[in-house]
């Protein structure tokens, strides 16, 4: 389900609105696009890459601790979680979205160039899911996170991450009906939420990527609003009495 905001009273909340959540736009955009030439998902591939870094996985595997990369390298390398992935042979693996540490060279630009970006992230069609900043969390083995019962049977209740089953990610493929010539879908801007590691509001922008009409993969954005309220809060006075406020589409007041 995509965002609309409505702003009462002034032009001003407008623009700043436009302004903060376009370069965001445009990043994952660039992310989708990036990615599709470097996966070759695309048809005609402008990049030809290879398996650069090891695979750093988000949690332990069956036969041994996977490797955790140091403090200081934790700030390079982005994460790995694959449901079907829980043995070291599999976790050696350089087959499906495994072989993705290349958008590595994307993530991590794109997190470290702005403040208010949390997260980077792909989900792939296999169930992978590569996040950006690394970060090593074992209890995805255990939890799930396919509760919505409007999923597919296979995938309702079972345990591990799984990307598909992630409103992001379901908002993005339903968004992708009409591909451009670029094989992206349309980029949804999802609703307002409290981060669940920042507690934090937050917001995610993300967007489909397809070869023909076969979904590849999902890019994705998460956005820190602290700023952004900051601002237009700061704009809220409108004469003597009036002021402004930011309002999403089923009627929950942001700010």
């Amino acid at each position: 389900m995509q965002t609309t905001f409505f702003i009462s009273q002034t032009s001003f909340g407008a623009g700043l609105a436009y302004n903060f959540f376009s370069p965001h736009i445009s990043n994952v955009r660039n992310l989708a696009l990036y990615s599709s030439q470097a996966l070759a998902f695309s048809s005609s591939p402008d990049l030809i890459v290879s398996r650069p870094y090891p695979s750093f996985f988000l949690a332990n595997v069956d036969g041994g601790n996977v490797t955790v990369p140091t403090d200081q390298k934790a700030t390079l390398y982005s994460s790995y979680f694959n449901v079907n992935v829980s043995t070291l042979a599999q976790l050696n693996s350089t087959t499906g979205s495994q072989n993705t540490t290349i958008l590595d060279n994307i993530l991590r630009p794109l997190k470290i160039e702005r403040d208010d970006v949390e997260l980077v992230y792909f989900g792939f069609e296999d169930f992978g899911f590569r996040n950006y900043p690394y970060r090593f969390d074992d209890t995805y083995k255990n939890i799930s996170v396919c509760n919505d019962p409007s999923l597919p049977d296979n995938l309702v209740n079972r345990k591990g991450f799984i990307p598909a089953c992630r409103r992001w990610y379901q908002d993005a493929l339903k968004a992708a009906y009409e591909f451009d010539p670029s094989g992206l879908g349309h980029i949804v801007i999802g609703f307002p939420y409290y981060s669940a590691s920042t507690k934090a509001p937050t917001i995610t922008v993300s967007q489909a990527i397809v070869n023909g009409t076969q979904l590849k993969s999902v890019a994705a954005i998460d956005i820190k609003l602290a700023k952004f309220i900051d601002a237009f809060n700061k704009s809220n006075r409108i004469l003597k009495n009036g002021f402004t406020f930011l309002m999403t589409s089923d009627g929950n007041v942001v700010t």
